[in-house]
């Protein structure tokens, strides 16, 4: 427990920060960020998995955005300004303009609910977060070129749902 504890901390120590601001992005909620946190650490620290894991790193980001898209999934949740998620707004954007941009963060994370896993922390890390696919086959212990695979595969998905009378094709 002791070792599982320290491991946990120096995890926490690491990523607490990024895997705070990654689920104020996701679930769009500063105290739901908070809350899930919290019960993030417990789990962890509660559970041999990420002991047992080949790449504790890759483990806590999984579980951390598998936590928030639950949350997300669970609860029908009103769009906040963008500035309160971290993302950068454009300062010169208007009213509408913030609302439409609002609309499709909001559209394009309900819509990556209904992905698997894998293809969700791909979509979610490399379009929203920003990283290179070497950075997230790093994080999740995968290879990049299987990982842009994943994402194209992915983003085809997500065309369909969002425009299911667009060809297969495009």
């Amino acid at each position: 427990m002791e070792k599982r504890r320290q491991l946990v901390l120096g995890l926490w120590d690491e990523h607490g920060r990024s895997l705070h601001r990654m689920l104020g992005r996701v679930t769009r909620c500063e105290h739901a960020a908070g809350d899930l946190l919290q019960d993030l650490f417990v789990r962890l620290v509660s559970s041999s998995a990420i002991e047992k894991a080949d790449n504790p790193h890759g483990y806590i980001w999984r579980a951390a955005a598998n936590l928030a898209f639950d949350w997300r999934r669970k609860r029908k949740i009103t769009a906040g300004p963008l500035e309160d998620a971290g993302v950068v707004a454009d300062v010169h954007a208007g009213p509408a303009e913030k609302a439409q941009r609002n609309e499709q963060l909001e559209t394009m994370l309900d819509s990556l609910c209904c992905l698997g896993e894998l293809d969700r922390n791909v979509v979610y890390l490399h379009y929203i977060e920003q990283l290179t696919y070497d950075q997230i086959a790093a994080r999740l212990g995968k290879n990049a070129d299987h990982l842009r695979a994943v994402s194209a595969k992915a983003i085809a998905k997500l065309r369909m749902k969002l425009n299911p009378t667009e060809k297969e094709g495009r």
